[in-house]
């Protein structure tokens, strides 16, 4: 806890005795980025993209899964409509990483441990198993840990707010995966499926 506290006291020093950047953001916040990222404490979007305060607007569950319409009312859904309809996000990026706690739990059916768990896992998990019939193990994790952010674009997608977005050219959908040993990041090419190196051109298109 002292570790928590001592950070704090360095986070109250940087931006409120200088009293500059916080003072904007108390009139408003205007982020222009949206991640749906993983829980896990080693992979925090804004650290991994050297954000400041206001910069991206950040909603973190496990295993970084976006819950297709049909799954029923999400948390999710109220983060997406307040990104979109409040902040005007123009692009939405569904972040992944290696060694994936959430994904190993999805890919070797242990939801049941837990008792009544959401739609939205329930559903992810039987599609995970049922599309790579293979064992999870450590040579076959990042093709679960992919296919995770592939499954989580494809169901942003599902919902008419973020649809109707997309159809009027006012927000771009990305998937990224993060590699805890590289450090690296790949991108989801949304034509052909592949993740290539984040700067690496996909389909004759840039990815950034």
């Amino acid at each position: 806890m002292k570790n928590i506290i001592d950070g704090y006291k360095k986070f109250y020093k940087q931006y409120f005795l200088k009293r500059t950047l916080y003072q904007k953001l108390f009139e408003q916040q205007k982020p222009t980025t949206m991640f749906i990222a993983c829980c896990d404490s080693r992979v925090d979007p804004a650290l991994l993209v050297s954000a400041k305060p206001g910069d991206i607007f950040v909603e973190r569950n496990v295993a970084n899964v976006v819950p297709h319409h049909q799954d029923g009312p999400n948390s999710i859904l109220i983060a997406l409509d307040v990104a979109l309809s409040s902040f005007g996000i123009q692009d939405i990026i569904v972040m992944g990483h290696e060694r994936c706690a959430g994904v190993a739990m999805l890919a070797q059916g242990q939801l049941e441990k837990f008792g009544h768990m959401p739609t939205e896992y329930l559903q992810r998990e039987k599609k995970l198993r049922r599309l790579l019939n293979i064992t999870y193990d450590e040579k076959t994790s990042f093709f679960y840990e992919k296919l995770n952010i592939i499954l989580s674009c494809q169901n942003l997608f599902s919902h008419e707010i973020v649809l109707k977005s997309v159809a009027e050219g006012k927000v771009s959908i990305h998937g990224w995966y993060f590699s805890l040993k590289t450090g690296k990041f790949e991108a989801l090419c949304l034509r052909c499926n592949r993740f290539t190196d984040l700067l690496i051109k996909c389909c004759g298109l840039e990815v950034l």
